[in-house]
Order: structure tokens, then C-alpha cells, then sequence
């Protein structure tokens, strides 16, 4: 008996130096699947040059949705909703598609290149019947960063977003946009 338990006690002290012995494998220890939504603010600048509307900015409400399907790729949908639009004038948004991200410590890199349909809403004071919308194919580039808070909530740092509005008369609209917000993780 004394001899199986020395046999043991050499053992294990050899177990530190087999890293492989210690630990999980790396693709069943870390997670690569996760689904995060959140909502936050956005910053948008419509590129709509009509003198009528003076101050161009729009600013309003995000809302989003991320899937990572593995470690790097994953898909991203969002909506862009204007609240504050002293030029008289909205511009909706809502998009779909891939999403690259890099994660480094607690921090999350990522690009993103999304279709959708804007929705152009001019004299938005005014009752429901008397405003102006016409929907519009679109197409965005993007990334950002997105910050790991709590095992359960992401804080999205920065979004970049710039949109191109196809068939916008007499060219393309072109806005860029930049939103914040906070994210709850989905295990």
C-alpha cells in the first residue's frame, strides 16, 4: 500500500509539467456560439443637402441583434428609429447581414456588412396623414467595438455605420451613422 501511494505522490508531482493533463481542450472550454441583443442611441448625419431643413441630424433609437455562429463569423440585424429630428425630416432604418469580429481580452472588434430598407420621412411634425415616406433599398458598411462588462451584459462602445440609400432622387443618399447602447448576453 505504502508503495501505491509514493507511486502517486510521483505522479503528481508530475502533472504540472504535462500541460495537456491540466486543463480542457481549447474548442470544448471556450465558447464560440452566442446571440446578445441590446438597445442604445444613435447620432445620424443625412447627407440631404435641401436648404428647407437646416440643421441635418437626426437622432434617435438602436436596437440590434448579434448571433456568433463561430469564434469569427457571425450575423447582425438592427434598427434605426429617429425620435429627435429638428430638420423636419427621419430617416428609418433596418438591416441584416454578416458580421466578422475579433476578440482580444474583453474586447470585441468587428465589421459588418448589411442589406436592408430605409424608410425617408419628410415633414414628420406634421399629423399622420399629411407625411411624406418612401421606402428605399439600402446597403451599409461598418464596424465597432464592443466591450464585455459582466458575463451577462456587453457595452457597445462604438457602431460605425456608413449607408448608402439606393434610387434616392436626384442621387444616393449617404449617411453615416454612429450609435452606443448596452447589450444583454443570451447563454
Amino acid at each position: 500500500m505504502r508503495k501505491l501511494l509514493g507511486l502517486l505522490a510521483v505522479l503528481t508531482a508530475f502533472v504540472p509539467l504535462v500541460p495537456s493533463l491540466r486543463a480542457q481542450a481549447v474548442y470544448t472550454a471556450t465558447k464560440t456560439t452566442y446571440i446578445q441583443a441590446g438597445a442604445g442611441v444613435f447620432y445620424l448625419n443625412p447627407d440631404y443637402t435641401n436648404t428647407r431643413y437646416g440643421d441635418n441630424t437626426v437622432e434617435g433609437v438602436s436596437g440590434w441583434a448579434d448571433a456568433n455562429l463561430i469564434n469569427f463569423l457571425g450575423v447582425e440585424a438592427e434598427a434605426h428609429v429617429s425620435v429627435v429630428d429638428p430638420s423636419d425630416l427621419k430617416e428609418n432604418s433596418y438591416l441584416i447581414g454578416p458580421r466578422v469580429a475579433i476578440k482580444k481580452g474583453r474586447g470585441n472588434l468587428y465589421g459588418k456588412a448589411m442589406v436592408g430598407r430605409g424608410a425617408f420621412i419628410f415633414d414628420a411634425n406634421v399629423p399622420a396623414g399629411a407625411k411624406k415616406t418612401k421606402d428605399y433599398t439600402m446597403y451599409a458598411f461598418g464596424g465597432g467595438l464592443d466591450y464585455r462588462i459582466s458575463q451577462n451584459f456587453n457595452y457597445r462602445v462604438v457602431d460605425a455605420e456608413f449607408q448608402t440609400w439606393t434610387d434616392f432622387k436626384p442621387h444616393n443618399l449617404s449617411p453615416y451613422v454612429i450609435s452606443t447602447g448596452i447589450m444583454f448576453i443570451l447563454h
